[in-house]
């Protein structure tokens, strides 16, 4: 089973990472591909409930931005289960290798021994 969600405002990579690495260590999550730039997580698992992930997002992901005052905030993020990622396109220049830096971003998978 493959679930996508969006998650506008993530782009605390610290807290990106140690996600990703929570989700693996999950025995049922198999794969996972995430890029704060596109604002998607996309999980390939064996039957874990997709709102179980996105309440695992909603819990630890975190974005930062720059208040009215030029100070440097935490803001929350509100993950929801979507469609596809924005790197995936119905185009065949899909399959061509990004040059821009606009493709998925890291992706992880458990490796064969668990």
């Amino acid at each position: 089973m493959r679930t996508v969600i969006r998650v506008e405002s993530a782009n605390c990579s610290w807290c990106m990472n140690a996600v990703r690495d929570e989700l693996l260590a999950r025995p049922l999550v198999h794969h996972v591909q995430m890029s704060a730039m596109a604002g998607c997580w996309e999980v390939v698992h064996d039957h874990d409930d997709p709102s179980a992930l996105v309440d695992l997002l909603q819990q630890s992901l975190h974005g930062w931005q720059v208040a009215s005052n030029g100070e440097i905030v935490q803001v929350t993020t509100s993950p929801v289960v979507a469609g596809e990622c924005s790197w995936h396109s119905a185009s065949a220049d899909a399959a061509a290798p990004c040059e821009h830096g606009s493709g998925p971003g890291p992706s992880a998978s458990r490796d064969a021994t668990g």
